[in-house]
């Protein structure tokens, strides 16, 4: 039987009614490493709209991250509705319709649907071929000329008024992704701004992801992309393990900021680099990546690794230019 074809038939005995379903099978399904685990097939996603309930569902997806993440090539696991019914979507990095098993149907009192892919960075194919917006200035505190723009200014392709100095792609010793360029200009210009393109919000601050670590509150942050604008999510200031492709030679596993975007997606391919702020003007991170499948759900670097990173590497410690 091939995949596709397998795929078919776990969807078609998961379209089976619950009421349909005698209750002693589905309690050995939740407990049976041998049971294939149900997946999602071709049924829609939709995301969990009350708050506390999808930060209590978040928690118990990080649980089973924690508990399973070695026995299953977990990408990530999030909360999401199936066919009006509350599941844990536990996305697996495998080829579509491969059987997975060791993972319960049913995990601390919340069914689990098993889906398929993986983050992918969302740096853009044309990015030589577009103008770009301006974005976040983030300077050296000894040299006034080297920032990054992340969103660099470009005028025609001759000007050559930003060089790369200080760049970075790795997964450190903490499996934080890291991956920034820091570029030294020709000449600090006085009129650089750090108003988000198009808002009124002036990013004002660096925030720590170490000075608001919780796992029972909403962070709501925006993000201003080259490609799809100005967006907003919810984050929650937790680390979270995930699976990213495309960056290294092989699919890695990389800690980072998950960002669920609201009314659609959080950014898109050509994004990748976008400022990632809160309504206060607090940077919390760069924008990197969204899951190839489900493009509300974005990975973000948080600002304080990055610094963190090229102050360890470099020896310089930049500040927000302000």
């Amino acid at each position: 039987m091939t995949a596709d074809e397998l795929s078919e038939e776990l969807g078609a005995l998961l379209a089976i009614a619950d009421s349909e379903v005698d209750n002693s099978i589905l309690s050995k399904a939740r407990n049976d490493p041998n049971i294939i685990a149900p997946i999602v097939g071709n049924r829609k996603v939709s995301p969990v709209c009350d708050d506390n309930t999808f930060i209590k569902m978040a928690k118990v997806g990080r649980d089973l991250r924690k508990e399973f993440g070695k026995k299953v090539p977990l990408s990530v696991t999030y909360p999401g509705i199936v066919d009006g019914k509350e599941y844990i979507i536990a996305s697996v990095n495998l080829t579509e319709g491969t059987p997975v098993h060791n993972i319960p149907a049913e995990y601390k009192g919340f069914p689990l649907l098993v889906d398929y892919g993986a983050f992918k960075p969302s740096c853009d194919n044309r990015q030589f071929q577009k103008t770009l917006k301006p974005g976040i200035s983030i300077g050296d505190a000894e040299i006034d000329n080297a920032y990054t723009l992340c969103a660099l200014f470009r005028g025609t392709l001759d000007d050559h008024c930003a060089r790369v100095k200080y760049s970075d792609l790795n997964i450190d010793d903490s499996e934080m992704l890291v991956d920034y360029a820091f570029c030294m200009i020709d000449e600090y210009c006085d009129s650089t701004s750090n108003k988000a393109c198009g808002t009124e919000v002036v990013i004002n601050s660096v925030e720590s992801i170490l000075d608001h670590e919780s796992e029972d509150q909403f962070i709501y942050v925006y993000k201003v992309g080259r490609e799809s604008g100005h967006t907003k999510g919810q984050m929650i200031p937790v680390l979270e393990p995930v699976v990213i492709t495309e960056l290294f030679e092989k699919a890695k596993r990389a800690n980072g900021l998950l960002v669920y975007g609201i009314d659609g997606k959080f950014g898109d391919r050509g994004d990748s680099g976008a400022p990632v702020y809160d309504e206060t003007g607090a940077l919390w991170g760069i924008y990197e990546a969204t899951h190839e499948k489900y493009s509300d759900i974005s990975i973000v670097i948080p600002i304080g690794t990055i610094l963190e990173s090229v102050y360890i590497k470099e020896q310089l410690e930049f500040k927000l230019i302000k």
